[in-house]
């Protein structure tokens, strides 16, 4: 069940890519309003098909953002996610008082990055009415800095990812407009991360493509 990411070469963006972007109005800086019991209990209605009181095995496959969770979330190392490890994790977004988080990516095909590849974090559905998704292109190294689009930003986007669970889909067009890459990346994405405090934060997380 590893999800198919390293998290390597602690970064160096700093808590300045924290508030760029923001200076036309400070209130667009202000932490989402979140619901830790209820997003707990949320998550079990949404992916607990044997109703057994908690997410493991296949269920959290449904959602790659929460199984992303699991290297963090499970404090009791049952394997599974309970609605109280959820809430949780929800309630250490509220603590740390973070509102935008670092966050870089790095998509790389065989060892060799990836230029040109868009890459749309997509909120998962428990966390989807409180978060924004962001997207990015990668550079000449691969690299990316989701933004989120936001009108009320000095630069319209807010550089950076709300803490949360996400899926994340990684397109790569021909000059036709054909996809290159295998629907496990895209439009039946495999790929998941939950950003938060001490997880996927300030370092680079690298993508290896497998093509098949």
């Amino acid at each position: 069940m590893r999800n198919p990411i390293d998290t390597i070469l602690p970064g160096c963006l700093g808590l300045a890519l924290i508030v760029a972007g923001c200076a036309r109005r400070p209130d667009i800086m202000i932490s989402p309003k979140w619901h830790a019991t209820a997003t707990g209990k949320q998550a079990i209605e949404f992916y607990d098909d044997n109703d057994d009181g908690k997410i493991d095995d296949e269920e959290l496959r449904q959602c790659p953002g929460l199984l992303d969770l699991l290297s963090v979330g499970d404090t009791n190392s049952d394997g599974a996610l309970s609605p109280e490890e959820i809430s949780a994790r929800i309630e250490r977004y509220e603590s740390s008082g973070f509102v935008l988080v670092p966050f870089e990516l790095q998509i790389k095909d065989g060892g060799v990055p990836v230029v040109g590849v868009v890459v749309t974090m997509i909120p998962e559905k428990l966390v989807a009415d409180t978060i924004e998704p962001a997207t990015g292109v990668t550079d000449s190294v691969g690299r990316v800095i989701p933004t989120i689009d936001h009108p009320d930003a000095a630069t319209g986007v807010l550089r950076g990812l709300r803490p949360g669970m996400y899926r994340c889909e990684i397109s790569l067009k021909s000059s036709q407009g054909d996809e290159k890459l295998p629907a496990e990346y895209n439009t039946a994405s495999k790929l998941g991360f939950e950003i938060g405090p001490g997880h996927h934060i300030d370092s680079l997380n690298v993508v290896e493509l497998s093509r098949h």
